[in-house]
């Protein structure tokens, strides 16, 4: 069925209602272009939340752990949902389904890139985990762990569910034919609705999670306050999550998929990017920290280096002028070099000091400067 006639290319995939035309020739829908702008914009903050998390990781904390590795593995996902979003553009998604050819959805294989709902779920299962073992690195208490474990296997066992009955529908139901199954049938209707209600629950299980440890913290009121902040950012894909499962619910049934899909796609793009941005945020005041002390150190060197050449200066011209003609000047203040050597063992000092204090940040190698233990 993938070669088809040439004459159905000027038949609509469904025909317009009353008072609209079909335009099979339309250029880019203003749906399609808020898929690409979101996919790139969500796609670069997440790519450098990423590159921050593990420089991070590698170059300054030096552990790497499960949920480094399950964070990689969601960005991945993320990546790979975006290319298939991306097609599905090409191929007709965020148009009025009369302004698409019939032949796109008469290709088993356009079918099959028009449910993107693997790398989703792919995506949104590591970036969850990612999450979740960053906690059990954080808390070590008893009852905490229980309920991070519960969310560990919850977040795995529905993910993978859903993922295999994902990868059945591209096998069993992606055919032409006029009997639909009833699994067919649960799979393009029920189990959409059970995977954004699912992510609803796992995204608000998440967020919620630390937050009374986190109030209970001997700390200070003001880090406390950026603690929670912090953690509580994860709410943010929870409102995603939520306008995802509300979008699902009133368009379930609608016959113009083409166009109600691009909402879903642009919701599930930021949700999935927003859950990994959450799960490498603890790592950013560390990363903010060593630019602003390595700033310092330019900042020190360069005064250093003024205040011991402009002495050298003044002892030159001293000399020169109280003692015209007498014994020429030592080495020493010809050549600034000697300066140069004690800004330089200045300020390797002062950087031994700072990879010391760096290394004592966290001993437990946990991503934040607090210890919550």
């Amino acid at each position: 069925m993938d070669t088809l006639p040439s004459n159905l290319d000027g038949i609509p995939a469904l025909p317009p209602p009353p008072g609209q035309v079909a335009n099979l020739k339309s250029g880019l829908a203003p749906s399609q272009a808020a898929i690409i702008a979101v996919a790139g914009v969500f796609l670069h903050l997440m790519l450098m939340a990423v590159i921050t998390r593990v420089y991070v990781r590698t170059r300054i904390i030096k552990l790497w752990g499960i949920e480094d590795t399950t964070c990689i593995l969601a960005a991945c996902g993320s990546i790979a949902n975006i290319g298939m979003y991306l097609k599905n553009v090409a191929l007709g998604i965020g148009k009025h389904s009369w302004n698409v050819p019939i032949t796109v959805v008469m290709s088993a294989n356009n079918l099959r890139i028009l449910s993107p709902n693997i790398t989703y779920l792919f995506a949104g299962c590591f970036a969850k985990l990612s999450i979740l073992f960053l906690y059990l690195r954080l808390f070590p208490v008893h009852r905490e762990r229980v309920f991070i474990w519960i969310g560990i296997v919850m977040n795995i066992v529905l993910s993978t569910t859903f993922m295999a009955m994902s990868i059945a529908n591209l096998i069993e139901c992606i055919k032409f034919t006029s009997d639909i199954t009833a699994f067919c049938r649960f799979i393009h209707e029920e189990m959409v609705l059970w995977v954004a209600a699912a992510n609803v629950f796992t995204d608000f299980y998440i967020a919620i999670l630390p937050i009374p440890r986190v109030l209970n913290l001997q700390t200070s009121n003001r880090r406390k306050v950026g603690l929670v902040l912090t953690f509580a950012s994860g709410f943010c894909a929870c409102g995603s999550s939520v306008a995802r499962l509300v979008h699902t619910c009133q368009n379930l049934y609608n016959p113009d998929a083409f166009w109600s899909s691009a909402h879903l796609a642009i919701l599930s793009i930021v949700e999935i990017n927003i859950g990994i941005i959450v799960a490498c945020v603890c790592t950013f005041p560390v990363f903010v920290r060593m630019l602003h002390e390595s700033q310092f150190s330019k900042v020190f060197s360069r005064q250093c280096m003024r205040s011991l050449l402009g002495s050298s200066r003044r002892r030159r011209s001293t000399s020169n002028s109280s003692d015209a003609g007498s014994l020429p000047l030592p080495a020493a203040d010809k050549h600034p070099a000697a300066a140069v050597v004690i800004v330089n063992s200045i300020i390797s000092s002062r950087e031994n000091d700072e990879d010391r204090e760096m290394r004592k940040f966290d001993p437990r190698g946990s991503v934040i400067g607090v210890e919550v233990g």
